[in-house]
C-alpha cells in the first residue's frame, strides 16, 4: 500500500517522532476541550504513527488504543514508549476504515492527529471510526488549515514531506469532512481553528502569550494553521428515532 510504503521508507519525516512539548501539549488541551473529555476517557488514536501523540495521552493517564496501518510505525511507538519509561500501550495494526471488530462499540471518543489528509477514504474511514465509539460517543480530528499558506512551504521545503503523500491537506475543508461524517452516521458538531506559532517558537513558553494574542484577531481567523473536526455518533435512543421516522 502507499501509505505504507510511505511511512516506512527510511529518513521519514523526524517530526513524526514522539517527545514533550508544549505544541503537542496544546494540541491535545484543544481537542479534549472541544469534546468534552477528561483524563478518564477511553480513547482510540486513530493513525497513531509512532506515537507522537499517544505517548503523551498515556502520561496523561488516558486510557488510549492506537490504531496503525504501518507495523514499522508501531514498532517505533513500543520502542519510544520503553524509552519514555511508559507501559506498552495496545495498539492494533489495521486500516482506519476496517478496525478489528474487537474494537467495535468500546470508546467514549476516537480522534486523529494530521491523520486525515492521508486517506484516500473518507467517508470510508469516518464509518470506521463511527464503528468503534459507543453510542453518544465522540469524535475529533486535527488537521491543518489548506488556507494557511505556510503550509505549502513546509511541504516543498521540509524533509520528509512530499506533494505526493501531503497533498490531501487541500481536501481538509468541513464541507468535505462534514459530508463524510453525515455519510457514516456522525452528527458533525463543531470545526474550530487555533494555533498561529510554528513548533519551534510555540515551546518556547516565553511566546506562548503572542500566540494566544495572534487568535484572538478576527482576521486572522479564517488562517489559523489549526482545525478540529468534531462529531457524535447519536445515542442509541436518537438513532432509534431516526429509524422509526424513516
Amino acid at each position: 500500500m502507499a501509505q505504507v510504503a510511505h511511512f516506512e521508507k527510511p529518513g521519514h519525516n523526524p517530526r513524526m517522532s514522539p517527545r514533550p512539548t508544549a505544541y503537542v501539549e496544546r494540541q491535545l488541551d484543544e481537542l479534549f476541550r472541544v469534546l468534552g473529555l477528561d483524563s478518564g476517557a477511553r480513547l482510540l488514536d486513530a493513525g497513531c504513527g509512532m506515537g507522537r501523540f499517544t505517548l503523551p495521552l498515556l502520561r496523561r493517564g488516558v486510557d488510549v488504543v492506537g490504531l496503525e496501518l504501518s507495523p514499522g510505525q508501531l514498532e517505533g511507538l513500543r520502542d519510544h514508549a520503553q524509552a519514555w519509561g511508559l507501559p506498552e500501550p495496545r495498539t492494533y495494526c489495521a486500516d482506519m476504515s476496517a478496525p478489528p471488530a474487537e474494537l467495535h462499540g468500546q470508546f467514549d471518543a476516537a480522534g486523529g492527529f494530521f491523520t486525515l489528509h492521508h486517506v484516500h477514504d473518507l467517508p470510508a474511514c469516518m464509518r470506521g471510526v463511527f464503528k468503534c465509539v459507543r453510542p453518544g460517543g465522540k469524535v475529533g480530528f486535527i488537521e491543518p488549515n489548506p488556507w494557511n499558506p505556510l503550509y505549502y512551504v513546509q511541504i516543498t521545503l521540509t524533509p520528509g514531506m512530499s506533494w505526493r503523500a501531503d497533498a490531501g491537506i487541500l481536501k481538509m475543508q468541513r464541507r468535505r469532512i462534514y459530508q463524510a461524517m453525515r455519510a457514516a452516521g456522525l452528527e458533525p458538531a463543531a470545526h474550530v481553528k487555533f494555533g498561529f506559532l510554528p513548533p519551534a517558537l510555540a515551546d518556547r513558553g516565553s511566546l506562548i502569550r503572542i500566540g494566544d494574542l495572534a487568535e484572538r484577531i478576527p482576521p486572522l481567523r479564517p488562517f489559523l494553521p489549526f482545525q478540529i473536526f468534531a462529531g457524535q455518533r447519536p445515542a442509541a435512543s436518537q438513532a432509534r428515532r431516526a429509524t422509526a421516522d424513516a
